[in-house]
């Protein structure tokens, strides 16, 4: 009680960069959903339920109201998780998009749907490929949307997907080009933001993620899309931060304040909300230190948001420790003043510039009013006359007393050098290692160039795409250019030109030449002057070339492979990133396996039985994909001819038993197994004879072939002493029938007690109600009706036991007037419900009257009510409820 109170009271209380908890329902909670923003409200879908099983709800949230509202969607939006979503204008209608995700099946979805969050009308899209887990952004106008990586997930393994696809408002993808370095990013959890629109150019910030391993990359990438006419081009550039630490994470939230980026949730180990200063060459970043009170649980499935009107991040939901979706929402209103990234600009909006945190603070009394700061700025008189990071060399820079020169600054990825905030005692930020503000220093601070990749001692492969990193620290640096080569250490004078005329700072990618003899090789960076069009060596690297080596340990050739499934595995040297893997059967290709899919060196394949016949001429191959693409695969590895044996597919019923009682309104597991996968099975409750059934129904019209058992609760509305369950494969004959059984049908009949035959009940009266029900377990609700439209609750949420009442003829009824009792199974999935005999109410002592016409009224009410169920039944439960009877 203490703690309820305590957070209510903070809920009051809360002002800005303080979380502020609200209870929410469990039916609103989920875990793996999406929640985007659009317009004013708040928009979660999907993912898992508190029982743990996808959804296709749509519910709005409210800021404002700080609640939940459920948005009725069309039935044919699948359920899904990890999909992601965003706010998209499509024919001139804002609302929600949502695209891939995992299925129930677990498999990728290739469909996107536009949402009209209003009237709740959707329109589907197709993507491109399947997909789930990318990352998904709304360019500046909201009309166009890039959407990057993701995996793809199908019957035969999953694939990490290195792509960028552009949709414009029409649902028409754009064609875009994409440059080499795309396969350094992570595929799966990124997080990608719109940043800044410069001139025909868009801008955005890819962060985290993983691919294969669960490490994090920890790298932030500028993406710049540039249009020419129906198409773009892709740029990649890696960021440079400071310093070293910046929590990325997998399946964060993303979004840009101002000058800033904003990343909160995710993978990370911690509730902070981290800013980063994209006013610079080099970000920085800060750490927002909200009260530490009350938090925001660590969940394992969260989503959040931001709402820019109110500057309100939202997050819920999730999965805790303790295996409960959590069921508190939080809120934290981040400071408007976030929005100014420099010195100036912040205090000429009255705030407190934190030059120890590159962060706008608002002022306080006696300082920031929030957070802790070492070195603040509140006067626009004490800030550089311009933005340190502005001055291109050590002179300049060092012009400004509130600058200083920074020659070796820690970073990620690597050190860097440049003009930084600072005084007599070194840097306001970051951890410098050669720090002056003596002008006279420069002259002695010579630039240097650092190359990270490829380092002294690399084996290069013939054939393969080998990356190169570098850059240059020191003073005046901007204007340096390279040409790269690369030479026989013993014949220097045979170098090829590798790239030419590289900026100071880069990274670019080299295709080792197939036709290089294998030895010792360097890799020379020579600096460049435009002026005077000469050259210098500046650096080298000594490196080895050798040729490629891949081997299979699985299949090899001559092995019997049986199915199910076989494990294909291949050592390579080196790890060369893209590969093609492909089945052959004689001399014809006969499945690909993997196209230009990332190597993992292992591969898992599920042997169709439907298409890979018992043979001995089967074989494997594994390409390489060239680095052009007007170019043929290269051929690096073959496993040589083996056989393959399928044999025929059969099952086994393992339950239900003879043994155990199969009723109507009880849950029972049908289980099996075979001999071998199926492509999927079919499980059916049938009726009638094993060789002649009259009729199925489908439990479940498709069970994955890793899964062999379904769950069901016996919901039949047929009485038959000869029911039995089959499972079935999908795809063949193949099947196994169980024993014999009898159900009564699903119904619930309702009986009322009179102690005279004209049907009349007193006014304050006792009566029994009885009913029988055969059915899901469920909670009952009593209520009484009248042809006047008169609806009285006598009892709600009965235990599901219950099949008596003792009932109180309710003394407000009118005299002479015609009634009803009405039982509801609450549980019920459709909501089962039966009418007893309807009866006259009479006032004490009054004759007893039948009110004829009005009691014929009521029958004709109930009668209609039966008509209407049974209509119900045959047009639209009997199709719509897991496939319907089929007449076989």
């Amino acid at each position: 009680m203490i703690a309820g109170l305590l957070i209510g009271l903070l809920t009051c209380l809360h002002g800005e960069n303080e979380w502020a908890p609200h209870d929410i329902a469990l039916t609103s909670s989920r875990k793996h959903h999406s929640f985007t923003f659009v317009g004013v409200d708040g928009y979660s879908y999907g993912g898992f339920d508190s029982n743990n099983k996808s959804t296709t709800d749509l519910h709005r949230y409210s800021v404002e109201a700080h609640s939940f509202s459920q948005v009725t969607l069309p039935a044919t939006i699948p359920e899904l998780r990890y999909h992601a979503a965003t706010e998209y204008q499509h024919n001139d209608k804002l609302g929600l998009f949502i695209a891939g995700g995992l299925n129930t099946s677990g498999y990728s979805e290739s469909c996107a749907y536009h949402i009209d969050t209003t009237s709740g009308t959707s329109k589907q899209l197709n993507l491109p490929v399947r997909m789930h887990g990318q990352s998904m952004a709304s360019f500046n106008d909201s009309k166009t949307i890039l959407i990057w990586g993701g995996a793809q997930t199908t019957s035969t393994g999953t694939s990490f997907l290195k792509k960028f696809y552009v949709l414009y408002e029409d649902g028409i993808f754009a064609k875009v080009d994409i440059p080499a370095e795309a396969t350094d990013l992570a595929s799966l959890g990124t997080s990608l933001v719109f940043w800044k629109k410069e001139s025909r150019s868009y801008v955005f910030l890819l962060t985290g993620g993983h691919d294969q391993q669960t490490k994090v990359n920890q790298d932030m990438w500028k993406v710049t899309l540039t249009e020419n006419g129906e198409s773009f081009t892709v740029s990649l550039q890696q960021v440079f931060y400071h310093p070293i630490g910046l929590p990325i994470r997998s399946y964060a939230t993303s979004f840009i304040v101002g000058s800033n980026l904003i990343i909160y949730g995710g993978s990370s180990s911690t509730s902070d909300i981290t800013v980063v200063n994209l006013d610079s060459e080099y970000f920085s970043w800060s750490r927002i230190s909200p009260s530490t009170l009350v938090t925001p649980s660590l969940t394992n499935g969260a989503a959040a948001a931001y709402d820019s009107k109110t500057h309100t991040l939202v997050t819920f939901g999730g999965e805790g420790s303790d295996g409960k979706l959590s069921t508190q929402l939080f809120e934290i209103k981040l400071e408007e003043l976030l929005k100014h990234s420099n010195c100036i600009d912040c205090t000429t909006a009255g705030g407190i510039w934190c030059a120890s945190l590159q962060r706008c603070l608002t002022k306080g009394e006696s300082g920031p009013e929030y957070e802790q700061c070492s070195i603040r700025i509140a006067e626009q008189n004490k800030c550089p006359s311009q933005k340190c990071s502005s001055r291109a060399n050590c002179s300049t820079c060092l012009s400004d007393l509130k600058c200083g020169w920074c020659q070796t600054m820690e970073a990620y990825p690597y050190s860097i050098s440049g003009c930084v905030e600072g005084g007599a005692f070194g840097p306001s930020y970051g951890n410098c290692f050669v720090y002056t503000q003596n002008s006279s220093k420069c002259s002695s601070l010579k630039p240097e160039l650092v190359v990270n990749e490829p380092e002294s001692g690399d084996v290069l492969f013939l054939n393969t795409t080998v990356s190169l990193k570098w850059y240059t620290r020191g003073d005046n640096v901007d204007s340096f250019r390279y040409n790269i080569y690369i030479r026989p250490s013993n014949a220097p004078e045979e170098e090829i030109l590798v790239r030419l005329e590289v900026p100071h700072l880069g990274q670019s990618t080299y295709r080792v030449l197939p036709n290089l003899e294998a030895g010792a090789y360097q890799v020379v960076f020579k600096l460049f002057n435009p002026a005077t069009q000469t050259e210098s060596v500046e650096k080298t690297v000594d490196v080895t070339v050798a040729p490629l080596s891949i081997k299979f340990s699985s299949p090899v050739a001559g092995q019997e492979v049986v199915a199910d499934t076989l494990v294909i595995k291949w050592e390579y040297q080196p790890a060369v990133p893209k590969v093609t893997l492909t089945l052959k059967k004689g001399e014809l290709n006969h499945t690909l396996f993997l196209f230009n899919a990332d190597n993992a060196g292992s591969y898992t394949w599920k042997i169709d039985a439907y298409s890979v016949k018992s043979g001995d001429d089967y074989a494997i191959t594994l390409h390489m994909e060239p680095e052009d693409s007007s170019s043929a695969p290269k051929l690096i590895g073959t496993t040589g001819m083996f056989s393959v044996v399928v044999p025929e597919l059969e099952y086994e019923l393992v339950s239900p038993t003879a043994a155990d009682n199969v009723q109507t309104g009880k849950e029972v597991t049908v289980a099996w197994k075979t001999n071998r996968y199926p492509d999927f099975s079919v499980v059916s409750l049938c009726r009638g004879s094993v060789q002649n059934p009259t009729s199925c129904i489908a439990i479940d019209s498709f069970v994955p072939y890793t899964e062999t058992s379904v769950k069901w609760v016996v919901d039949v509305d047929v009485k038959d002493n000869a029911y039995f369950f089959r499972v079935a494969d999908g795809r063949s004959d193949s099947h196994v029938d169980s024993f014999l059984f009898p159900l009564e049908r699903t119904s619930l009949i309702p009986n009322l007690s009179f102690k005279s035959k004209d049907y009349t009940l007193s006014l304050s009266e006792k009566t029994v109600l009885t009913w029988d029900y055969f059915g899901v377990a469920s909670t009952f609700t009593v209520t009484l009706f009248s042809d006047a439209s008169e609806t009285i609750v006598i009892a709600s949420k009965l235990e599901s036991t219950t099949r008596r009442l003792e009932v109180t003829i309710p003394s407000t009824l009118k005299h002479d007037t015609a009634y009803l009792f009405s039982v509801a199974a609450d549980d019920h999935p459709h909501k089962l419900f039966g009418y007893s005999q309807p009866f006259v109410a009479i006032s004490p002592g009054s004759t007893a009257v039948l009110a004829v016409p009005s009691l014929i009224f009521t029958t004709v009410i109930a009668a209609s009510v039966s008509v209407f169920a049974v209509l119900f039944w045959l047009c639209w439960y009997k199709r719509k409820r897991i496939s319907g009877f089929q007449q076989l």
